[in-house]
């Protein structure tokens, strides 16, 4: 049950979020967020993570095989005079499974957060978010999922095969994230056409800081539906390492693991 303290601490996630809206013309694919007053959209997640991590307690090695299942709830709500559009988001159920054994999650393990989106659905702030305990696994988690639901950036006319940039950044969590993207194709997904991004996301320092920050390297292939911009569906491959490693070297295996992802729209 000390896998928990460590699972606990880092790894559940959500915060769901408004994607892109899409309108198709012959040469450009062009994504803009919006959404309803008062709009509920629900997703499942299945989590994987296997790797070697030292025990929160005990600092020692220890063998880290968990899978998660999950659902989320993220309802909008009517942006304020400032422009910012809080987001509220909360676990609804779920169950982790640690060496076999299936316990349950309740949505009183989670807090419930609100983000909130700006005029460009860049997230502006997250309210309600509780700090990883000291030694908690790094990655993608509970408190910065979000961050996979939208493409912020300009808003203009995508070619495919086109490539864009941005960053993330979370200044309760002292964390950034460089996103590299990549609009691969059209598909149908659901029955309908969807946008396929590919996704590369690094962490990186946040500005001005010189603290050494935990590795994490990720790949996002997603689907953006064209009606509203909801994510459809979204596959992640994320590796981390607790310490970032000095350049030319490579973090020890005790200090590494592998994580899946697979998001799901409910409805």
């Amino acid at each position: 049950m000390r896998h928990l303290a460590l699972i606990f601490g880092s790894i559940l996630f959500v915060i769901m979020a408004q994607s892109p809206t899409l309108a198709i013309d012959t040469d450009k694919v062009t994504i803009k967020n919006s959404f309803e007053n008062g709009e509920v959209r629900e997703y499942k997640v299945d989590v994987t993570i296997k790797g070697n991590f030292p025990n929160p307690e005990t600092k020692q090695p220890m063998d880290i095989d968990t899978a998660m299942s999950f659902k989320i709830r993220h309802r909008y709500t009517r942006r304020d005079k400032d422009g910012l559009a809080p987001l509220e988001i909360s676990l609804r159920e779920g169950e982790v499974t640690i060496d076999g054994q299936k316990i349950s999650i309740t949505p009183s393990l989670y807090p419930k957060l609100t983000a909130l989106l700006d005029i460009d659905f860049v997230i502006s702030n997250i309210i309600g978010i509780e700090l990883p305990k000291p030694g908690a696994l790094p990655g993608i988690n509970y408190n910065n999922m979000l961050m996979l639901f939208y493409l912020p950036g300009p808003t203009q006319g995508r070619a495919l095969g086109e490539t864009w940039d941005f960053k993330v950044m979370f200044p309760a969590l002292k964390e950034a994230y460089n996103f590299k993207n990549t609009l691969k194709s059209l598909e149908t997904v659901n029955g309908a056409k969807a946008a396929m991004v590919k996704q590369e996301i690094n962490r990186v320092p946040m500005p001005l800081s010189t603290d050494p920050i935990p590795q994490l390297k990720a790949t996002a292939q997603s689907a953006f539906a064209p009606s509203n911009g909801k994510l459809l569906k979204s596959h992640i491959d994320c590796e981390v390492a607790l310490i970032a490693s000095s350049a030319g070297e490579s973090s020890p295996k005790s200090n590494r693991a592998s994580i899946k992802m697979d998001i799901s729209l409910l409805k």
